[in-house]
């Protein structure tokens, strides 16, 4: 049995076409990703999912249940929005506790429950403390147990990161994937984070303009992307766009990039990622390209060069922090396996 399904969702809002068509299946259990810049259509998904809006056309099902037109209270289903959207004249206890009052269980139930949502997000010992009292990736924290507590058949994360600083997110991000393995709960995520959603899930869908664009592994959307979107939106890419050749793909200026172009002929575009580019002060391969560094920007862990090749083309490459370092203007030669390109399907 599917947990999420989605058939041929519509959502219109005038003339905006939020959600176009979409076709959607979460299996149980699974970390799903819902990725795509502003106005991609992804917050619309969620709140049709949770029954904060409906479609035009279309259906939706949980548990093979149809949740269509079925109002929210009646759809069992775990929400942290953004904002966390915690009471701040509550306690952290009363906050966890409030989904269950409404459902009215007995004391001692509320008590063993929100103790237990605690534990599992470890503030045990927060239970007196007041929202304003703790730190942002605590509410976070305060905000996932109460979407938990009262065992929702799926739990959607609203951008849940975005307002913390980035050592308080990657530290987050480690304690959610492991409550969502240890619950074993499904869990959709929506994010325009490139980083949360290649760490975080078991699939990511890429959404552009209210269109599914891709559906898979995170290892498969970044060195397979369907398409140019994904292939630019899913981390930096550099595009190879010329003939395809022996070898490789003919670049406009005569020189031919290593690619995996089999029997292809006529234009093709190649993407190969950053990390790919293997940099040399001399000469390289056989099929070396030769440029000059335009820019070298230090990230920390890595370095990232502009290079601009012979033919006037610029490429962006990048090595560890440990590696050669190459000054701007710096004359360099450039290689890469030729299966390191991957070859956009036409269309």
């Amino acid at each position: 049995m599917t947990a999420v399904e989605f058939i041929e969702v519509h959502k219109h809002y005038g003339p905006v076409r939020a959600v176009d068509g979409v076709s959607l299946t979460v299996a149980p259990g699974e970390f799903t990703t819902i990725l795509g810049p502003s106005g991609s259509g992804k917050t619309t998904m969620l709140s049709l999912l949770a029954g904060i809006a409906h479609p035009d056309s279309g259906r939706i099902s949980i548990g093979g249940r149809d949740v269509t037109w079925a109002p929210a209270r009646a759809r069992n289903v775990g929400l942290v929005f953004q904002s966390y959207a915690l009471f701040p004249h509550m306690t952290v206890q009363e906050n966890v506790a409030f989904p269950l009052r409404i459902r009215q269980l007995g004391r001692a139930e509320v008590e063993r429950r929100v103790g237990q949502a605690l534990e599992l997000v470890r503030l045990g010992g927060f239970e007196k403390r007041k929202p304003s009292q703790l730190s942002g990736g605590q509410q976070q924290r305060v905000a996932l147990a109460r979407a938990i507590v009262f065992q929702p058949d799926i739990l959607l994360l609203d951008e849940p990161l975005a307002a913390l600083d980035r050592k308080l997110r990657e530290e987050v991000r480690v304690e959610l994937r492991r409550l969502q393995r240890e619950l074993k709960i499904t869990t959709i995520l929506v994010t325009h984070d490139q980083d949360e959603a290649l760490s975080l899930s078991d699939h990511v869908v890429v959404l552009h303009q209210g269109k599914v664009q891709q559906i898979d592994s995170p290892t498969e959307i970044y060195h397979r992307p369907r398409n140019r979107f994904v292939a630019d939106f899913l981390g930096i890419a550099n595009f190879l766009e010329g003939e395809a050749a022996a070898g490789g793909i003919r670049l406009p200026g005569g020189q031919v990039a290593p690619a995996p172009t089999g029997g292809a002929s006529g234009p093709v575009v190649g993407v190969l990622r950053p990390e790919r580019i293997r940099l040399a002060n001399g000469k390289g391969p056989a099929m070396a390209l030769s440029g000059r560094v335009s820019e070298a920007v230090f990230l920390g862990e890595a370095v990232r060069y502009s290079i601009q090749l012979d033919s006037g083309l610029t490429l962006t490459a990048q090595t560890s922090e440990s590696a050669t370092h190459y000054a701007e203007g710096t004359h360099v030669t450039l290689d890469w396996d030729p299966e390191s390109v991957w070859v956009l399907p036409p269309g």
